[in-house]
């Protein structure tokens, strides 16, 4: 059967995004506003961006996986990067106009802040960071299309596990915000490091510092600092993954038509890791065992993550082991 290279719901995508970006541009006076109203403004217009994806799920159940994708990742950013921008306002006051579209534009900053901060990087580390990130990408393309031309479900779910992991480490968990620091400062863009080798992790807690640096950014300047930040860490990190977890669990079940609680159970169980051990520095032969066990909890948790990916983007060639 031949299929449209355009897709037929992809005008009232595009209509959403264009509500989404509206919202946001429009939350460059919001911000300006007196706490009271800012925050009223901008609860309004978060739920309002948050509920963009869930008008499309309706009116188009069977859309392409990857067009609900990006209304799914797209449309909620502006609420996101509102409620930064909203309880950092300090930092807009008297920025114009234009780096406010700048900061909306790039999806990777979250915390802009944050980023104001860094100072320049030279262009041959940026560069090489680029390349890095490239190659990396490359390999990992190669390992994963290797591994669904194998099937390797049918040898064992945990190796069709294992390699499709490590090729999805390769392409998004490291190489994709590496290449995309490297490009950004070669852009001009004054941005923190997006990564930091996950995989030498030595307890789940430096897993988490570790990787998706921008969005762990977000969620400590923006939730862990005002729930108490360090006078009470083990409620704050809690609450960190509890609202991580209801955040991904809401796209998982827009793009999956259900609700799984797969995602939940994966941070819920990092959570409980990351309260357990953030204050953990092991040395030595101590902190290889670490890294060791540290991979393997995140081995065995991952399972849930990607058994809800499963459900609308067919991952495991012979299914999972989560039901």
């Amino acid at each position: 059967m031949e299929t449209s290279l355009v897709p037929e719901q992809l005008p009232l995508a595009a209509l959403l995004l264009v509500a989404s970006i509206s919202s946001s541009l429009a939350g460059f006076w919001i911000v300006r506003a007196n706490r009271p109203a800012r925050a009223a403004f901008v609860s309004a217009i978060a739920a309002f961006t948050f509920a963009l994806p869930v008008i499309f799920a309706v009116a188009h159940p069977h859309a392409p996986a990857w067009l609900k994708g990006v209304v799914v990742l797209l449309c909620p950013l502006a609420g996101i990067k509102l409620i930064d921008a909203s309880l950092g306002a300090e930092c807009w006051r008297g920025r114009p106009l234009r780096q406010w579209i700048a900061f909306w534009l790039n999806p990777y900053v979250l915390c802009h802040r944050r980023h104001i901060m860094e100072p320049p990087h030279d262009r041959a580390t940026s560069f090489k960071l680029l390349a890095r990130g490239l190659l990396e990408i490359a390999a990992g393309s190669v390992v994963l299309s290797w591994a669904f031309q194998q099937e390797l479900g049918r040898y064992s779910f945990w190796l069709d596990h294992g390699v499709k992991l490590f090729a999805m480490y390769l392409i998004v968990f490291d190489g994709m915000f590496v290449a995309l620091t490297g490009a950004l400062r070669l852009l001009g863009c004054n941005i923190m490091d997006q990564s930091h080798h996950p995989i030498a992790a030595v307890t789940p807690a430096d897993f988490w510092r570790r990787y998706n640096r921008e969005a762990g950014r977000f969620l400590y300047e923006d939730l862990f600092k005002p729930a108490g930040g360090l006078r009470a860490p083990v409620a704050g990190i809690l609450l960190v993954f509890l609202i991580n977890g209801l955040l991904h669990e809401y796209l998982a079940t827009v793009m999956i038509g259900s609700i799984t609680g797969c995602q939940m159970m994966f941070f819920g169980l990092n959570g409980l890791a990351v309260a357990a051990t953030f204050r953990f520095q092991p040395r030595g032969l101590v902190a290889i065992l670490s890294g060791i066990l540290t991979l393997a909890f995140l081995f065995f948790t991952s399972v849930l993550f990607f058994t809800a990916a499963d459900q609308f983007l067919p991952w495991y060639s012979h299914g999972s082991v989560v039901h």
